[in-house]
């Protein structure tokens, strides 16, 4: 084809019609910043009327185009934390070997949790006094997230090292301490380990830690049972009774204790530390029961007369009888004691029936062992028994 038949070719020639993206350039696409490169992610759709053969072009370094196809890919990777990196305007070609026709679009790169959050520093040390009260803001975390909106919220937690109870808590990023007071005497050191966790839309959360080491203060504070211990004063006159070892605390018997005296002392104990302050305290010394002790009996010689025709006795047989009582207790080990009951038996119709403690033929001894009472009866079982007719002496 001559150049003038060529130029007449061109002129006659329609240009391609792109259909797809919008002509007008309001196409908009989105894509993750951790795409693939090589992933397709769209086609470009054009026609020709003069039945030409298409070829497609982008202008671009971050993407590729099919020349035969029209379909654009990845060809670079992105970074949404780079802010130039997150808009793109391309500009595509199509012609069809004679004409040219441009149509731009724009390519947004969307955020990914793909970054972890940072401690910056990733060690803390602080030293705060024991006792220190509630609520002390005692060091502030810095623990950043590039990634954006929710993906780069860090959230803080002690993972481990604090004590049960806990003695810290974060709030927001500020280390705090709780209710549940520091005690130097109990833990001068603690090694927190804090855990920095993002928070994404969606998938899976990524993590960071920190070590913070706290040390715990001394303060000169009253002590309770610890160093220096005397005992100030006691009820009940224990002065007496009990001691206490000074260094130890330990509360030691001075002289012997009787349950049925006293039971219970209660122990006033001033302790002193190294320094000059003082605390005191009070120790409640209850007294155990023992089985210590015998029976007590009201009287051990009871002496009764009963008449020979009540029972089985027999004045002319005998005239006297003493019977042995044995009273025990119930406790462990077990105590006793003996009562003596001398009964007379006096003639029938002679003499009247007499004892000489109560009036009867039973006499109730009452013996009391350690607020135990117990109840000895001493009965004398008489069954007359007639051996005749008394003759009558001339």
């Amino acid at each position: 084809m001559d150049e003038k038949a060529h130029e007449l070719w061109k002129i006659l020639s329609t240009a391609p019609v792109i259909s797809q993206p919008n002509p007008a350039g309001s196409t908009t696409i989105s894509i993750p910043e951790n795409i693939t490169v090589g992933e397709a992610i769209y086609s470009v759709v054009a026609s020709d009327a003069d039945g030409n053969k298409l070829h497609y072009n982008v202008v671009t370094d971050k993407f590729s185009i099919s020349n035969t196809s029209g379909e654009i890919q990845v060809s670079s990777l992105f970074d949404y934390e780079d802010a130039n990196d997150r808009t793109h305007v391309i500009t595509i070609q199509v012609s069809d070997g004679i004409n040219v026709v441009n149509v731009t679009m724009t390519i947004l790169v969307t955020d990914v949790n793909d970054n972890s959050p940072q401690f910056y520093p990733s060690t803390y040390a602080v030293s705060t006094d024991e006792n220190t009260p509630a609520g002390t803001s005692l060091l502030e975390l810095n623990c950043t997230d590039v990634d954006s909106e929710s993906n780069g919220y860090c959230t803080m937690t002690i993972q481990s090292g604090d004590l049960n109870p806990a003695r810290f808590n974060i709030i927001g990023n500020i280390l705090y301490t709780t209710t549940n007071l520091l005690d130097y005497e109990t833990k001068s050191k603690l090694d927190l380990i804090i855990l920095g966790q993002d928070s994404p839309l969606s998938g899976t959360s990524n993590t960071a830690t920190a070590a913070v080491a706290v040390t715990v203060n001394n303060v000169n504070e009253p002590p309770f049972l610890a160093k220096t211990t005397t005992i100030e004063a006691l009820n009940n006159n224990g002065m007496n009774i009990f001691s206490i070892y000074a260094f130890t605390g330990i509360v030691a018997l001075k002289n012997p204790v009787d349950y049925e005296l006293v039971n219970l002392y209660e122990i006033v104990v001033v302790v002193t530390d190294y320094g000059s302050l003082k605390g005191t305290g009070t120790v409640t010394v209850s007294i155990l029961d023992v089985n210590d002790n015998g029976p007590v009996c009201s009287s051990y010689k009871i002496k009764a007369s009963v008449s020979e025709n009540v029972g089985v006795l027999d004045y002319d047989n005998s005239s006297f009888y003493q019977l042995k009582v044995k009273v025990w207790d119930s406790g462990i080990p077990v105590f006793s004691t003996t009562v003596t009951v001398d009964v007379n038996v006096t003639a029938a119709n002679y003499v009247v029936p007499w004892i000489e403690t109560t009036e009867g033929i039973a006499t109730t001894v009452t013996c009391t062992v350690l607020g135990l009472v117990c109840i000895v009866m001493a009965i004398a079982l008489i069954k007359f028994a007639h051996r005749g007719k008394c003759q009558e002496q001339n």
